[in-house]
């Protein structure tokens, strides 16, 4: 078959299925136009809708309980003790980190160092000496960047990052 006798058959096919389609269309047309908030099924009839008047959930607040107060005493005592230290300290400590991405990165890693470490004799296998180390250089990391307190200014960035 030549390329001008398949592009005539193409022609041919896509014209007769023009025409399938606007017949079919023309018997289905409805000669009545739709009323507002109808919706219809597959076969074009009209569903009807549940009334819409009232809610379909219905939430009722409950009066929420108090606390006991010996949690909220174990609370207390825990963000006074806090408190008591000393500035250094409260640096060095990382009971409370400060609400900075690198801080919480930093307190991530240190603790998945911290936890490697563990594993070992103290640190003391030469497989994981470079966690020993760069457990060192992230707390002075910690340190500089003052993530137990108020956690880094702009500048401590650049100052305080960890060189290799």
């Amino acid at each position: 078959m030549s390329v001008n006798a398949m592009f005539l058959r193409f022609i041919f096919i896509s014209i007769y299925f023009c025409c399938f389609v606007v017949s079919a269309y023309e018997k289905n047309e409805n000669p009545s136009p739709l009323p507002l908030n109808t919706v219809l099924d597959e076969k074009g009839q009209p569903i009807a809708l549940a009334d819409l008047k009232k809610p379909a959930m219905e939430y009722r607040f409950e009066s929420q309980v108090p606390l006991d107060s010996s949690k909220k005493k174990s609370k207390s005592s825990s963000k006074k003790r806090f408190k008591d230290l000393s500035r250094k300290e409260m640096l060095k400590s990382r009971a409370n980190v400060a609400n900075d991405p690198s801080c919480h990165w930093l307190n991530q890693r240190m603790n998945q160092l911290e936890k490697k470490l563990m594993g070992t004799m103290d640190g003391m296998d030469m497989r994981f000496g470079y966690h020993k180390k760069e457990l060192n250089a992230r707390k002075k990391e910690w340190l500089c960047l003052k993530c137990g307190v108020e956690g880094p200014n702009v500048h401590d960035y650049a100052k305080c990052q960890f060189k290799r």
